[in-house]
Order: structure tokens, then C-alpha cells, then sequence
């Protein structure tokens, strides 16, 4: 997302967590685990490569943590 926070993609990502739960696919209850990166200044220095190896830890954390989560990285 750009010109947006990483804080703020938690924000926007957990609405769109909880809109997703409310959904019924053939009569099963599903969950989302999300895994959130981002820099907030592109002087970072970060890859595309880093940012989503750091979001794909972030997954795994949310689902360790107990799952339909999100985790920022």
C-alpha cells in the first residue's frame, strides 16, 4: 500500500480480516493470519525481497500466536 504506515496497513488489513471471517464458503467457518511489512521511509534501504520475507515471518507468527491475527514485521 503505498504512502501508507506499515501501523496503518494493520489497520486496514484487520478490517478486511474481519470482513473475511463474516464469509461463509460451502457451509465452512474460515480464518485469516496475516503477515504485515513496510518501511516508512524508502532511505531504508529495504528490498522487495526483504519486505516479504519479513511479511512471510510475520504470517507464521500470527498462526503460532493462535491464528486469524495479524502481525506486523
Amino acid at each position: 500500500m503505498l504512502n501508507c504506515a506499515p501501523e496503518q496497513a494493520v489497520n486496514i488489513m484487520e478490517k478486511q480480516r474481519e470482513r473475511f471471517n463474516k464469509m461463509k464458503f460451502a457451509d465452512l467457518a474460515l480464518t485469516a493470519s496475516i503477515g504485515v511489512s513496510g518501511i516508512v521511509d524508502y532511505r531504508e534501504g529495504k528490498s522487495l525481497q526483504q519486505l516479504f520475507k519479513q511479511a512471510d515471518g510475520a504470517v507464521y507468527a500470527a498462526k503460532a500466536s493462535g491464528r486469524d491475527r495479524i502481525r506486523l514485521n
